[in-house]
């Protein structure tokens, strides 16, 4: 059996794309999702570790904003549990 390759560009892939049904634009979507999860998660911990050395801040820092944090919800509504 002879093999044929074609070229097909970016343009091209994303106008086929359109062209498919709703059902099959999500099995895409999630395919993509799962090939390009760990490449998402390295960007955002990138992010978080940048902005961490321009900005460190304590464990002593975050705990008190935590606290602030819970207190402001608390006084608005003391009967919810979180």
């Amino acid at each position: 059996m002879q093999k044929v390759a074609i070229e097909i560009d970016v343009k091209q892939i994303e106008l086929a794309i359109e062209n498919l049904d709703i059902p099959n634009k999500i099995r895409i979507a999630r395919r993509l999702e799962r090939e390009t999860r760990r490449e998402r998660w390295n960007n955002v911990l990138s992010k978080i570790d940048r902005r961490y050395v321009k900005s460190p801040i304590s464990e002593k820092e975050i705990s008190r904003v935590c606290d602030k944090v819970r207190q402001e919800r608390y006084d608005k509504n003391p009967k919810s549990c979180y």
